[in-house]
């Protein structure tokens, strides 16, 4: 009886452990309480659950985000996507944005890739601002002549961006997609790694959520 009693009890908790670690659930929990304080004229009370709610939010749209990285291929390994987050403007025009990042390492030579997805506006304007002057057929003209330059210009579904390889250096992929930023850099000056890692992330599904 005893026992039955324990087991009994240790399923409760693991339970209620796994509904609360669901941070769309207690989002809706906080703002449920947070309604129920504001009417009740408790307003102090009706921000702390909202901050929470909002917290919680952040970290199931930068889980999110990290749904639209590459998978990791044979021969190769990832560590866990590491996130980020904080909020833009005040009042009425505040938001909050969201950053992921995540490194992956060919086995055989220890090659390493690193891939970030923003919404931070402070990079996304200054991306933008030097994607723009890639529309510039002089600009592009004068990359394309560079002998140890190889480089590619993204202009399609919205994304608007540049791949280049550095010879003897590295290969580095910057585009963006109005709210949104990808950039990729590897340690090598390998053009088709790059476009790989590229295509390889769910950029249509990625623009999406950020409509």
């Amino acid at each position: 009886m005893q026992r039955n009693l324990i087991v009994a009890i240790v399923v409760v908790v693991i339970c209620v452990a796994v509904y609360a670690a669901d941070p769309k659930t207690d989002a809706l929990n906080h703002i449920d309480q947070g309604k129920a304080a504001l009417q009740a004229d408790k307003a102090q009370e009706a921000i702390g659950h909202l901050q929470k709610a909002i917290s919680l939010i952040q970290k199931t749209m930068m889980s999110g985000f990290a749904a639209f990285l590459p998978d990791v291929w044979e021969g190769w390994e990832a560590k866990e996507p590491k996130s980020t987050s904080g909020s833009w403007g005040s009042g009425e025009d505040a938001f909050q944005w969201m950053q992921v990042e995540r490194q992956y390492t060919r086995k055989e030579d220890k090659l390493r890739a690193e891939i970030q997805i923003t919404s931070m506006p402070q990079l996304i304007m200054g991306y933008r601002a030097s994607m723009q002057q890639f529309k510039n057929p002089m600009v592009r003209e004068m990359l394309t002549k560079d002998p140890d330059l190889t480089v590619e210009f993204i202009d399609a579904d919205g994304w608007v961006g540049l791949l280049q390889a550095k010879k003897g250096r590295n290969a580095e992929c910057t585009a963006v997609h109005e709210k949104i930023a990808i950039t990729i850099r590897i340690r090598k000056d390998d053009m088709a790694l790059l476009k790989k890692f590229w295509e390889a992330v769910d950029r249509k599904g990625l623009a999406g959520a950020m409509k």
